[in-house]
């Protein structure tokens, strides 16, 4: 038996069915992107190797409680009329650097558990002259019952190629030496300097303050206009204190389980 076909209303019956078939077939396929997704990063679990968006400095070294409990000076050289040394070009004055980078230290510091203890908070002297103001710094340090001493400063060369952070450290402290040398190291390792330097000793007044490992940390040379510019830069000063955050948590971990207390000896013998 013959019929006429609704060619109208067979046009609408597969239009609908090809939206539903283009439907079915998306919704398997993020089906399956999902399924096959969650088996990646299953697999990179499994191997330890997991990305994370990147999301500023997230190569930390330390772990949050390294310095847990450990009392930590933290000396921002000069202040006040004692500006210290200044730039070769932009005249900068020390003393502003040193206390940038302390400051930003102390956060460092106090973010894998240390307790922190400042010198000076502002670019203020703690003393009216030079003489009371390193006495007063003196103090600070030997009444703190401090675990280790770290004096911020920047250096000055009459060759303006010579740069480089470098640490300094009082003669014939063992441990002192031991702790300059492992901040060294890190410096060296993160900042990495054209011209990489060494630790060295040097009989200067605040390394011989205190009797916990002391070191003095000239960050970088304001008579090189290269690095007076890097040390003016806020990303600069950080990557600093993560270097010297990074040192003193190794330093720390390196001697916390040998025997006997971790104190220098005097640290005018030689």
């Amino acid at each position: 038996m013959a019929y006429k076909v609704n060619k109208s209303k067979f046009l609408r019956t597969l239009m609908i069915l090809c939206v539903l078939i283009i439907g079915v077939a998306a919704f398997l396929g993020a089906h399956s992107g999902r399924k096959s997704g969650q088996g990646t990063q299953q697999a990179m679990e499994e191997d330890g190797n997991v990305q994370v968006p990147y999301e500023g400095n997230t190569q930390v070294k330390t772990q949050p409680d390294a310095l847990k409990g450990v009392k930590i000076v933290i000396d921002a050289g000069h202040g006040g009329f004692d500006v210290g040394t200044s730039g070769i070009t932009t005249k900068v004055k020390e003393e502003e650097i040193n206390l940038a980078i302390a400051q930003k230290l102390e956060k460092e510091l106090a973010d894998i558990g240390a307790e922190i203890v400042m010198t000076r908070k502002d670019n203020n002297a703690i003393g009216p002259t030079k003489d009371e103001d390193m006495k007063n710094r003196r103090k600070i340090i030997e009444e703190s019952g401090e675990d280790l001493v770290v004096s911020i400063h920047q250096n000055r060369y009459a060759d303006e190629n010579v740069t480089g952070p470098q640490v300094f450290y009082s003669p014939g402290s063992a441990l002192g030496r031991a702790f300059a040398e492992t901040l060294q190291s890190t410096l060296n390792e993160q900042l990495e300097p054209k011209t990489p330097r060494s630790a060295a000793s040097a009989d200067y007044y605040i390394l011989r303050s205190g009797s916990a490992p002391c070191v003095i940390v000239e960050c970088g040379f304001l008579s090189s206009p290269e690095e007076e510019k890097l040390l003016m830069e806020d990303g600069y000063q950080q990557k600093v204190a993560q270097a010297l955050r990074d040192g003193v948590a190794a330093y720390w971990s390196s001697q916390k389980n040998q025997e006997g207390p971790m104190i220098s000896i005097d640290p005018q013998a030689e």
